[in-house]
């Protein structure tokens, strides 16, 4: 009995081994893909069709064998791909699939800064409520309070609802913000707030509030802009 027990678990581990290995085979071609294509996502006369690549490649691969980064990078590409339809119906279907797949990654990686901001992109009117969209972008920040990468498209996501702050987001972001000034200067984010805020006054006076009980770094970012606007 004891030889069939460790034979019955050595096949067990073995099949759990090939079926991990056949998850990861069936998820090269698409991420790969992704990977190399990602930065035409912003290219107006290329991204449509890239985007619509992607989302098929996600889409062939088995839900089962998804995991948290695929089932959240087929729900980018359907943000990104999403139109608002007249039918009710067609967007209210649009918003289920972009939210189930939210919803998959998150289960297996809750720990997810851009998914969690992805969600409340997703719940931003007229498709959700700003209430929703909130609660979903302060989650993001519980899980990573300084992000580099997403603090210009977390600030975004904050400006669509600023009647829903409370004092817990606007001290989030406050120190995302203060964190690009305040520590070494990370994959260009002071330039990245330098050009979100171009030619935009209400985003400049939302970052002149944020930095405003840190004088040097609020020189700083009145430097830049001035250089900026200059050229």
């Amino acid at each position: 009995m004891r030889a069939t027990l460790v034979a019955a678990i050595a096949l067990a581990l073995f099949l759990l081994a090939g079926n991990q290995l056949l998850s990861q085979l069936s998820r090269i071609p698409a991420n790969s893909y992704f990977e190399q294509q990602q930065a035409r996502f912003t290219d107006k006369e290329q991204a449509q069709a890239v985007l619509r690549d992607s989302a098929e490649r996600y889409a062939r691969i088995p839900p089962q064998r998804r995991g948290a980064q695929e089932w959240r990078r087929l729900a980018s590409t359907a943000l990104l791909l999403r139109q608002y339809s007249h039918d009710p119906q067609t967007r209210e279907q649009q918003h289920a699939a972009i939210h189930s797949a939210l919803t998959a990654s998150l289960a297996r990686a809750p720990v997810q800064p851009l998914a969690w901001a992805y969600l409340a992109n997703l719940r931003l009117p007229p498709a959700g409520d700003c209430a929703q969209a909130m609660a979903a972008l302060q989650q993001s920040y519980r899980v990573a309070p300084i992000e580099p990468n997403l603090l210009t498209y977390r600030l975004e996501l904050a400006t669509h609802c600023p009647r829903h702050w409370n004092r817990v987001l606007l001290k989030r972001l406050r120190t995302d913000v203060q964190s690009a000034y305040l520590g070494p200067a990370k994959h260009g984010v002071p330039r990245a707030i330098i050009t979100w805020v171009s030619n935009r006054h209400r985003r400049a006076t939302l970052i002149r509030q944020l930095l405003r009980d840190q004088p040097q770094a609020l020189a700083q970012f009145e430097q830049q802009l001035t250089r900026a606007t200059q050229h």
